[in-house]
């Protein structure tokens, strides 16, 4: 994130605990005037597109923002991946 200009905390607080900044981000939803890079979104808000990170919480399982919004701060097991490309899948009928 540091190499791809993303240092300054303001905008990707980088952490080795994911919930970090998954907090950031949903912190940034509720603040028009935060300069995160990232907003947080439940899955199927929003296409995904290259760029976004996918991120979910094992231990709690967080199953929305309003989950994990109830316990920002606390310590949880999390992971996120960043979207590099997308593959789409065409099925046609026969």
């Amino acid at each position: 994130m540091c190499e791809s200009g993303l240092g300054d905390d303001r905008r990707f607080r980088r952490a080795i605990a994911h919930h970090s900044y998954i907090d950031q981000g949903i912190r940034a939803r509720n603040d028009n005037e935060s300069l995160s890079a990232y907003v947080a979104y439940d899955s199927g808000e929003l296409a995904i597109e290259p760029g976004d990170l996918l991120c979910r919480g094992m231990r709690p399982n967080y199953q929305s923002l309003a989950a994990r919004q109830s316990q920002m701060g606390v310590g949880a097991r999390t992971h996120c991946d960043i979207v590099v490309n997308l593959i789409q899948t065409i099925i046609r009928s026969c």
